[in-house]
C-alpha cells in the first residue's frame, strides 16, 4: 500500500499507477464474486480507479485508501445489482443476467479437467466445479449486505473496522452482520448440497 509519504510525494499518473497495481486484482475479484459476470466486474474495476483518480486529492490518510476503494466498488456493484433487478421486473422473467462460466482461453482450467474422460483428474475437476458452483449460488441467495461483508472479510481480508467504513456501519454492527453472513452462507450452502444429493 502506498504510504502517507508516497501519497504526498507521488502525484497524478504515478500515484494512480501505484494504487492500481496494488489493488486492481483484488477489487476485480471482489466485483466478480458479487456480480458473477466478467464484463460487469471489468467495468466496475475500471470505474473504481477512474473515480479514485478524480477524488484522490481529497483523501487525507493513506491508511484509509483500501476501505475507500472497496466502498466505491461496493456502491458500483450495488448499482449493477439494482439495474439487473429492474431489468428482471420489466421483462417479468427470473433469470441470471450474469455469465454462467468464464471463457477459459488457456484450456487448462477446471472445465477442461472435467471434460477429460475417466481418471481422478476428471472426478476431482467435477468436484471442484461443483464446489465453486455451490459457493456462487449460496452467495447469490444471500442478501447483498451479508454477501458483501462475507466477501470483504473472508476473501479480501479486510478488518471489521475497514468493513464498517465501507458499508457505513459501526465496527460492532459489522461484526454482527458478518456473523449473520456466515450463518446464512452455511445454511444456503448445505441446502444446495442437500438438493444435489436428491
Amino acid at each position: 500500500m502506498p504510504s502517507d509519504e508516497q501519497v504526498g510525494e507521488l502525484s497524478g499518473e504515478a500515484l494512480l499507477t501505484a494504487v492500481y497495481t496494488e489493488y486492481s486484482a483484488a477489487i476485480h475479484t471482489y466485483a466478480y464474486r458479487l456480480l458473477n459476470n466478467q464484463e460487469d466486474a471489468d467495468d466496475v474495476t475500471q470505474e473504481v480507479f477512474i473515480r479514485a483518480f478524480a477524488h484522490l486529492p481529497q483523501l487525507r490518510e493513506a491508511g484509509r485508501l483500501r476501505p475507500w476503494l472497496y466502498r466505491i466498488a461496493t456502491n458500483l456493484c450495488m448499482d449493477h445489482l439494482r439495474r439487473r433487478s429492474r431489468i428482471r421486473k420489466v421483462f417479468g422473467v427470473a433469470l441470471s443476467l450474469g455469465a454462467a462460466v468464464d471463457d477459459d482461453d488457456e484450456g487448462d482450467g477446471p472445465l477442461r479437467e472435467v471434460a477429460q474422460p475417466g481418471g481422478t483428474a476428471s472426478r476431482d475437476g467435477m468436484e471442484r466445479v461443483a464446489e465453486r458452483d455451490h459457493i456462487v449460488h449460496a452467495l447469490k441467495r444471500m442478501p447483498p449486505k451479508y454477501a458483501i461483508c462475507l466477501l470483504l472479510h473472508s476473501e479480501q481480508g479486510l478488518t471489521y473496522r475497514e468493513i464498517a467504513e465501507i458499508v457505513g456501519v459501526t465496527p460492532g454492527a459489522a461484526a454482527v452482520r458478518l456473523s449473520r453472513a456466515r450463518d446464512l452462507f452455511g445454511k444456503y450452502y448445505e441446502e444446495l448440497r442437500e438438493e444435489e444429493r436428491r
